[in-house]
């Protein structure tokens, strides 16, 4: 196995970590609350998008991005269920569906939005090898 190949592997494998992580986070923080606003439902909107994102653009591909999100839904799906202790993280009322769909969402956005980006790079670099070319 090559060095380029260890290193992508590498970091392919702290992208699905790091999104189990920011499920477990946000997980436990969906019951702290201040009035209507919970933390972990923010923690959800506002993390697991932006680094799908930055995982997908360092690889430039839409399928590396999708390891940190899959990481968050499967860890997010476990807490959802029902443990054989009777433990359920993820509750079925509003802040936990919102936590769910927040989620969910953020990590669609993070998801869609690569592509774009990586296209509206690589016009650039082009362009900024043609005029340098015809310089």
């Amino acid at each position: 196995m090559s060095l380029d190949r260890a290193i992508a592997v590498s970091i392919a494998v702290v992208g699905l970590v790091v999104g189990a992580l920011l499920a477990l986070v946000g997980a436990f923080f969906i019951p702290a609350t201040i009035g209507w606003f919970s933390w972990g439902d923010a923690a959800a909107a506002l993390t697991i998008g932006p680094y799908v994102y930055f995982v997908g653009r360092s690889f430039r591909s839409t399928a590396a991005g999708i390891l940190p999100a899959l990481g968050w839904l499967v860890t997010t799906m476990y807490f959802a269920s029902l443990r054989p202790e009777g433990d359920l993280i993820v509750t079925g009322e509003a802040h936990g569906l919102a936590f769910l769909l927040l989620g969910t969402v953020s990590a669609a956005v993070g998801l869609g939005t690569i592509r774009r980006g990586v296209e509206r790079h690589d016009r650039r670099a082009a362009a900024a090898v043609t005029d340098e070319a015809a310089d």
